[in-house]
């Protein structure tokens, strides 16, 4: 069976009555959404100097059953969970020592030709390159 065609009109009707609908409101609440729509109420009771335990006590006469460590957790100020860090990652509480300052090592003053020395033992020289070079025969023993 073909299904009928909507009109432009029809549609944008049903887009307006559509965003018209209130929020829905759900039919039961957990505890900590209690606790959380109740958070003011429960704030000023502290400030009044109610402990954790007599508000517990009257949130469990009232029909919300919670017990006064719960309430502690629920009212607690929210911290950002901690992200687990790598096995390896640098703990985010150290900080690294400063790289020690790079000192100016002095360069070796220009390189000049030495001239070559000659050796008594061995009856030659040896030039700056390595390289020996033997002297003449000589008569003298």
């Amino acid at each position: 069976m073909p299904r009928p065609a909507l009109s432009t009109n029809v549609i944008e009707a049903a887009r307006k009555k559509l965003a018209a609908l209130p929020p829905p409101t759900p039919a039961a609440h957990s505890v900590r959404q209690a606790v959380e729509i109740l958070k003011a109420e429960i704030t000023a009771l502290r400030e009044q100097g109610y402990t954790l335990t007599q508000v517990a006590e009257h949130l469990n006469n009232a029909g919300i059953p919670v017990a006064n460590s719960t309430l502690r957790n629920y009212t607690a100020a929210q911290t950002p969970p901690r992200r687990k860090r790598g096995k390896n990652a640098p703990r985010p509480d150290v900080r690294k020592a400063p790289a020690p300052a790079k000192s100016k090592i002095a360069s070796p003053p220009p390189a000049t030709e030495r001239p070559k020395t000659s050796s008594t033992k061995i009856g030659g020289s040896v030039s700056r390159s390595g390289r020996f070079t033997p002297d003449q025969d000589t008569t003298d023993l």
